[in-house]
């Protein structure tokens, strides 16, 4: 019978070819304790924050144990996509050369470093689906510590402001930080909570802690008014339920949740369209649509990002194998480009560009070969592709090569997928036959 504190899958083992010694159940325990502290402090205490020296700490920390615990396995593990990152370190080192960002390419350059050794920490932490999941636990739980957070910081003037008529320019976080990371920050976590909710089998404290999760991250990432984390929680939610992997196979079941997604989303739309205080998310959406729809908009945020990119692609034109050198963007606009893809372009050409998406192309193998792979792709599966696809997306609006969070979230799944696919024996669920038989 399946445990009920089982993984989406069903089970928890190892897969994969180990080819060196396992840590201790006591060493793993800490090390998996230290990667959530990490995750949950690094998100929730920001950058210019008074608390800031929490994450640096908890980084400590985790970076101790990491290196404790491999010390102790007498190995590290390494993949193709790391590999990637590995080379394209050089090349940002190399576009300093002749970068003209003088003033801003070291703390670029250290930023990147830091987070490959970061990933590099975290890829070897998961040998098993149950280390996955608690990276994207982690990351569900900073959404809701980062909106705590920001809240207390509020006080009561966040409900009386919210309850206003009039309170039309307000955003979540945004006099503290930048709403649009606390907003994509909190739909992610909505995305992995609703996942959670539906998909795992686990006690019914479990089940009311995921589902009260969602609701704080999803409430807390519409209050930002970013157009980013809506269209994360939409789609997410959307997909969440569409490919909900089901045993029984069913085929009215799975129309069910197709037209229980269609709600969702249609419901969530008409709540920001007429909920009062979400009246700064509906006028922001519309002019963003009209822009879209029209190439007019009375927003200046979405000509001016438009403009960048428009402006970005030219300068790739003009150094289109090198690009710019690194942090050219910030010696041309005075900030990023806001789109990952301009950004890589200009900086670092088309030789850039392609080192680093090399290791997005081994994930979307391992994630196509895993989907066509009879009886084996299973919720967790499911999850990891709709986060890695939400990832992928996003790069048309934000820049995040460098970025800690979205880049721990690749990591945690190129390792999870790299699992199975060094494996030739784990191609079916362990209890989807066992299942079938029970139901």
């Amino acid at each position: 019978m399946q445990s009920k504190t089982a993984d989406m899958h069903g089970g928890s083992k190892p897969f994969g070819k180990q080819q060196f010694n396992s840590v201790s159940k006591p060493l793993k325990i800490a090390w998996g304790f230290t990667l959530l502290l990490y995750i949950v402090c690094s998100t929730t205490f920001f950058a210019g924050s008074d608390y800031v020296i929490i994450s640096t700490l908890s980084l400590y920390a985790f970076l101790g144990m990491s290196a404790m615990c491999m010390i102790f396995r007498y190995g590290v593990k390494l993949d193709l996509y790391f590999g990637g990152l590995v080379v394209f370190a050089a090349a940002v080192i190399f576009g300093t050369f002749y970068s003209e960002s003088y003033d801003t390419v070291n703390g670029t350059m250290y930023d990147y470093i830091t987070m490959m050794v970061i990933v590099f920490c975290i890829m070897n932490y998961i040998s098993s689906e149950k280390d996955f999941i608690l990276v994207l636990r982690s990351v569900m739980i900073s959404g809701v510590t980062l909106s705590g957070f920001i809240l207390i910081n509020y006080g009561d003037e966040f409900f009386s402001t919210i309850a206003s008529p009039i309170h039309g320019n307000f955003r979540f976080g945004s006099d503290l930080t930048n709403a649009n990371s606390i907003g994509v920050t909190t739909a992610v976590g909505f995305v992995i909570g609703l996942a959670f909710v539906l998909n795992r089998r686990e006690s019914i404290l479990f089940k009311l802690f995921d589902a009260a999760c969602t609701c704080f991250c999803g409430f807390f990432s519409i209050m930002t008014a970013s157009k980013k984390a809506i269209i994360i929680l939409a789609v997410g939610a959307f997909c969440v339920f569409v490919f909900k992997r089901d045993t029984r196979k069913h085929v009215l079941k799975k129309i069910a949740f197709i037209f229980v997604a269609v709600a969702v989303v249609a419901g969530l739309l008409y709540a920001i369209q007429n909920v009062p205080m979400f009246v700064n998310v509906n006028r922001r959406l519309s002019t963003f649509t009209d822009y879209i729809q029209t190439g007019e908009s009375g927003n200046v945020s979405d000509r001016e990002r438009m403009q960048l990119i428009e402006d970005g692609l030219g300068y790739f034109r003009e150094s289109p194998v090198f690009g710019k050198g690194t942090d050219a963007s910030k010696h041309y606009f005075g900030k990023y480009s806001h789109s990952n893809y301009v950004e890589l372009l200009m900086n670092f050409g088309i030789v850039g560009f392609s080192i680093f998406y090399f290791g997005y192309l081994v994930i979307s193998k391992r994630i196509l070969k895993r989907l066509f792979t009879k009886d084996a792709f299973g919720n967790t599966d499911v999850l990891a592709a709709i986060l890695f696809g939400i990832i992928v997306i996003s790069g048309v609006g934000m820049v995040y090569y460098y970025d800690r969070f979205f880049n721990i979230i690749v990591a945690a799944t190129a390792a999870y997928t790299s699992l199975y696919a060094s494996s030739d024996t784990f191609k079916a669920l362990p209890d989807t036959k066992q299942a079938a038989k029970e139901q």
